[in-house]
């Protein structure tokens, strides 16, 4: 991977995805957007993921759930480019590992923002002076850290298998109170690498809780709600309560039930909702 960029691609329609290629429009570099309709994203959309495989770089912003699936997609159509990152906070390196028998370098860039539906541009602003975790193999860490650099955000290294628990500490601190903070630290300070430290993480975090504070006050706790309550993702809410340790697993369960509510108000039905339920009454 070389110290610059000439093509990046980021692969998605969402907010996330908004958000950084609004933020890295200025960039000294092509970015390219994709997104499987490509008419959410207007004339600036990428016509076909094949425009995405002379790319240094392609961001996978997209959910959790879909990683895997977009990458064997990305295999079976030869789009293959230098480096792929994905920007899940849970999930390490296992969801690209087609493209990384493919011979991509692989890992992850989360960026430490919160990004409500409709607020993507004002995101975008908030990533400058983020911070951002990286991970991925040496080549891909690279490139997340030149990412970092472009967004002037600050990258933190999260050790692959605990990003359950690093993922865990930023929802803690997104969706609760300031009084969860110190709480939401300890148990984040465990999944760095070496060389990033804890007050590293704390600044992180707090710039994030600014952001959700800053969204609650312009659009209302129900519109600013995000995370994987509002998107009804149990799997990564198990994960979190397995990786937690004891006393900030019950706090985070006594959040399900306020965030339940709040996902209900925002449309969520109550069969989606059911296996969250279940989680907080545990």
């Amino acid at each position: 991977m070389s110290t610059s960029l000439t093509k990046l691609a980021v692969l998605g329609s969402g907010a996330m995805a908004r958000a950084l290629a609004h933020a890295l429009q200025e960039a000294p570099c092509e970015v390219l957007l994709w997104a499987r309709d490509s008419s959410v994203l207007g004339s600036g959309a990428c016509a076909s993921l094949g425009d995405v495989a002379g790319a240094d770089l392609a961001l996978m912003a997209i959910s959790d759930s879909g990683i895997d699936d977009l990458a064997g997609r990305l295999v079976e159509e030869g789009c293959l480019p230098a480096v792929v990152l994905h920007t899940s906070g849970f999930h390490g390196a296992l969801p690209l590992k087609a493209l990384a028998d493919a011979g991509c370098a692989v890992g992850g860039l989360h960026p430490l923002v919160s990004v409500p539906a409709g607020g993507a541009e004002a995101a975008a602003r908030h990533l400058r002076g983020a911070t951002v975790s990286v991970f991925g193999d040496p080549a891909a860490l690279d490139a997340a850290r030149l990412v970092a650099e472009l967004l002037g955000a600050r990258p933190i290294e999260v050790l692959e298998d605990q990003r359950p628990l690093y993922h865990a500490a930023a929802a803690l601190a997104a969706n609760g109170l300031v009084a969860l903070f110190e709480l939401a630290l300890a148990n984040g300070a465990d999944a760095l690498a070496p060389g990033s430290t804890a007050e590293d993480l704390g600044r992180g975090l707090a710039h994030l809780g600014q952001g959700v504070l800053a969204n609650v006050a312009a659009l209302g706790s129900e519109a600013a709600l995000t995370g994987p309550v509002a998107r009804g993702d149990a799997e990564v809410l198990t994960g979190h309560l397995s990786a937690l340790d004891p006393e900030a697993r019950k706090a985070y369960r006594a959040l399900l039930t306020p965030l339940l509510e709040l996902a209900r108000k925002q449309g969520a039905t109550d069969a989606a909702l059911a296996p969250i339920r279940a989680l907080s009454e545990e």
